[in-house]
């Protein structure tokens, strides 16, 4: 699961500290039954592209930035688990908090749009003013030239300015 939930009633109830608790163990133990899983199917070109990118970000112990203007693109590269951050950006405020309870997404409000002409060069100059990445950092950028697309990855070296 990407997320777990306690209702009202269950985390406010008479016992909100033992609830956490048993939350918490079965959230341990699904990750390390998680692990065992096969991954997810590649259904289509685009679940390819995601994988592709999280095999390039594992191979090179790199960050993945994604651009993702519904979501799409994070939910495809979330499902293949990264080890490394993955950090999507977006200018849609309602994806931003929706890709948070995708596991291991770190999302980031933009107000860069994807038809910039400079996308790539913008989202690096952006995820480094933030302190997400440095010089001598790998970077492996992915976005959707379509809308609903994870269709391409490109791979820097983060250099001084």
């Amino acid at each position: 699961a990407d997320a777990l939930l306690l209702t009202n009633e269950t985390a406010a109830g008479k016992y909100p500290v033992e609830s956490v608790s048993w939350l918490a163990r079965i959230a341990e133990k699904a990750e390390k039954q998680e692990a065992e899983n096969v991954e997810p199917t590649i259904s289509n070109l685009y679940y390819a592209v995601a994988k592709a990118a999280v095999y390039i970000s594992n191979l090179l112990n790199a960050s993945i930035i994604a651009y993702s203007k519904g979501g799409n693109t994070a939910r495809r590269l979330s499902s293949f688990r990264p080890k490394n951050p993955l950090y999507v950006f977006s200018s849609n405020k309602r994806t931003v908090r929706q890709v948070r309870l995708f596991w291991g997404v770190t999302p980031i409000y933009t107000s860069i749009e994807k038809k910039d002409p400079n996308l790539f060069s913008r989202l690096i100059e952006e995820a480094k003013s933030q302190g997400l990445l440095s010089y001598g950092d790998i970077a492996v950028i992915t976005v959707g030239v379509r809308e609903g697309a994870t269709d391409l990855i490109r791979v820097e070296r983060i250099m001084q300015q």
